[in-house]
């Protein structure tokens, strides 16, 4: 009976797990910044049966090629801002994305994911908290 159910849990498993390609990070240059500043951002892309990052020579080629990176406003539930990274030579998904002037304080979020992605829940993408501060003597140039 036991082995019945682990073949069962198996067989339930293991089509989730060979659809489920990709598994996507992202990374920023800080946590807290200014309306006029500049988001660096950089997306980090895995093979998910492997681990292999996308920096990797061994990663499948036939995998995303392009990172979808979105920024939200939390409060507002509102999308400010959208771009599309390409994958350069070396596998690395890196962009900047400049920051209106009209940003008003508060907590947004950044979310990236690739087209492919989209076929799964959103809990598969990667979200990365920020803080947008309109303090005089807030400096922008500090990294944390």
């Amino acid at each position: 009976m036991r082995r019945k159910f682990i073949l069962m849990l198996l067989l339930a498993i293991c089509p989730i797990m060979l659809m489920a390609q990709e598994r996507i990070y992202i990374q920023t240059d800080r946590n807290t910044y200014v309306p006029n500043d500049t988001i660096w951002f950089r997306a980090h892309l895995v093979d998910a049966a492997t681990n292999l990052p996308s920096t990797s020579k061994h990663y499948p080629k036939n995998r995303s090629r392009y990172v979808y990176v979105e920024l939200y406003d939390v409060k507002a539930d509102t999308l400010v801002e959208r771009t599309m990274i390409r994958r350069n030579d070396d596998g690395v998904f890196a962009n900047a994305m400049p920051l209106k002037k009209t940003l008003h304080e508060g907590l947004y979020m950044l979310v990236a994911y690739t087209r492919y992605m989209l076929n799964f829940p959103e809990t598969m993408f990667a979200y990365r908290e920020i803080e947008i501060v309109c303090a005089r003597g807030f400096n922008s140039q500090k990294k944390y």
